[in-house]
């Protein structure tokens, strides 16, 4: 995810070395930074030291010693990199292979680390010889001068705000300054939201504008579309329910709500930051802490760095995950990019391996093609919902069906076969009806799956019993193009749109063994719309896009009519 094109104003990536428990030499770099990073770790491994150090980063403090910073990440645009090789003459393959050595950002730029550049007061801008200077070493041009003058966006970011771990809803100090970030004077604050002074003007918008993203979010969190906040005479903030039909002072709704709407209403407060948030699970169950996350992901400009011991954000779209160990002498840091990586922060964090890294809800289907059809019709009818993070599809290979059961626990007909639920308690098995006419009979497999079904605390069962398979469910012009674009002779065998029924073989008229039916399931997804998935196949799509998100704590999406 890019910063911000009008200002670019995000920290891109920062080093820092001889502070607390990053001692003498022993450096760390944190980068490439995205919109939300996490530091995940131990007690004491130094995430805190880390995350506080992030403020030096900043436009507002440009003086601090170079123990405490070290390098910076700067992103520079890859064709003028190879611009510079070109001028240069070095040849093409040799600028690709010095090019490997630059960390690789989200927006196709590379990213440069240059040792303590000078920063300007006002804009972050670094000294364009410093870069010069990097790229020539980083790029061997020992025998080259390098020049760069090209305008490259800040490598700071513009502000920052610590939200530390002890927040607590109280009164300012009188005569002193309120501390929105720790929740000291966040109830007067938010009367100022609520009702704002001099209507027509910048300020006025600017309140009712955070206001009603407090009140979204509250409306949200509480899963009440008719929650109100109210705050009495500045000091005293009310949430109207609906299950209590009354106005309820904050603390009687629990501490976990009030974090949460602490940090939401600083985090409001403090946009266009770079926001360093110490555990903000604390006394939050984790469906507050996911949703807390997609707020500040979605609704707020600023950057986030969190240091956290829960595991239970680590799925957010998009986020960046900072392992943060140490090894007996030095902290170290390092990204977790692959699952393997993610699934290790975990375990480091105490948590079980029956916790960790299963989808939220799993889709069984019995192939590949399958897989291909069902996940281009979620993407098309629920484009909110991302394959592998809110949703699995796994195949469980055509009459392999057989030996599964959906139960919660076994009775003795099922002791013997696989139980679904213990690799996805949210799941679904999806099957072809392999009927031949209207009127015909299920395989036994599948009316006992759909019985199974039926029992509180099973999985569900979806079978599109008024075709033959998964390809009668796609119109029928697109699947014959696609497969005489495949192939051009056999293709043709195919029944025209005019004779071919719901319930026919779809592949009648071409021998088994001479078309791919993967390979074709891809063509015909491509050219797939959102008008292609209609009548009872998009009812049925849109039922499961419904079951994914409650098994992800997400809200639902209203369609138009």
């Amino acid at each position: 995810m890019r910063p911000n094109d009008a200002n670019d104003s995000w920290l891109h990536g920062y080093s820092i070395a001889g502070v607390g428990g990053i001692v003498n030499d022993a450096e760390v770099r944190v980068g490439p930074l995205g919109k939300v990073n996490f530091l995940v770790g131990r007690n004491n491994h130094g995430k805190s030291t880390i995350l506080r150090s992030a403020a030096a980063w900043t436009v507002e403090r440009t003086t601090t010693t170079p123990t405490e910073r070290r390098e910076t990440l700067v992103p520079v645009p890859r064709d003028q990199l190879i611009e510079i090789l070109r001028r240069c003459s070095i040849r093409e393959p040799e600028a690709g292979r010095r090019l490997t050595s630059f960390v690789q950002m989200d927006d196709g730029r590379l990213g440069v680390w240059i040792e303590r550049p000078r920063a300007s007061n006002t804009t972050g801008a670094f000294d364009q010889r410093a870069l010069g200077a990097a790229l020539k070493e980083r790029l061997g041009l020992s025998s080259y001068s390098v020049s760069y003058n090209a305008p490259v966006p800040p490598h700071v970011a513009a502000r920052s705000v610590l939200i530390p771990a002890f927040r607590q809803m109280r009164d300012a100090p009188e005569g002193q300054k309120a501390d929105l970030a720790s929740g000291e004077g966040l109830v007067a604050e938010l009367s100022t939201w609520e009702r704002p002074r001099e209507p027509d003007t910048p300020a006025y918008s600017l309140a009712k504008d955070r206001w009603s993203k407090l009140q979204a979010f509250v409306r949200d969190v509480l899963e009440d579309p008719t929650a109100q906040l109210e705050v009495a005479d500045a000091t005293d903030l009310h949430v109207k329910l609906a299950q209590a039909g009354a106005m309820l002072h904050i603390d009687n709704l629990g501490d976990g709500i009030k974090q949460v709407l602490m940090i939401a209403a600083a985090c409001i407060y403090y946009d266009d930051h770079l926001v360093l948030l110490e555990e903000p699970e604390t006394h939050l169950h984790a469906g507050l802490q996911r949703k807390l996350m997609r707020f500040l992901a979605t609704n707020t400009s600023s950057q986030y760095l969190i240091a956290t011991h829960s595991a239970h954000v680590l799925d957010l779209p998009g986020a960046r995950i900072f392992h943060v160990t140490h090894d007996g002498q030095s902290t170290q840091i390092a990204p977790a990019v692959r699952a393997s990586e993610v699934q290790q922060v975990c375990l480091d964090l105490g948590y079980m391996a029956s916790d960790l890294l299963q989808s939220n809800y799993t889709i069984w289907v019995e192939g590949p093609s399958d897989r291909i059809y069902w996940s281009r019709w979620l993407a098309l009818a629920a484009p909110d919902l991302i394959e592998g993070v809110h949703f699995t599809i796994m195949s469980y290979g055509g009459y392999l069906i057989d030996g599964v059961h959906l139960l919660d626990e076994p009775d003795p007909a099922t002791e013997d076969l696989v139980q679904l639920l213990r690799l996805g308690r949210r799941c679904v098995v999806i099957a072809d009806s392999d009927k031949s006419a209207p009127d015909g009979a299920l395989r036994p497999t599948l009316v006992r799956l759909q019985e199974e079904s039926a029992r509180p605390g099973s999985g569900q069962v979806i079978v599109c019993d008024w075709v033959r398979t998964v390809e009668n469910l796609v119109p029928r012009g697109t699947f014959r193009e696609a497969v005489v674009a495949r192939h051009r002779t056999a293709g043709k065998r195919l029944r025209t749109p005019a004779v071919f029924g719901p319930f026919d073989e779809p592949f009648e008229g071409m021998k088994k063994g001479t078309y791919s039916k993967v390979t074709i399931a891809k063509d015909v997804a491509a050219a797939l719309a959102l008008e292609d998935i209609s009548g009872s196949l998009l009812s049925v799509v849109l039922d499961l896009a419904t079951q994914i998100r409650m098994a992800n704590g997400l809200t639902a999406v209203v369609r138009d009519a």
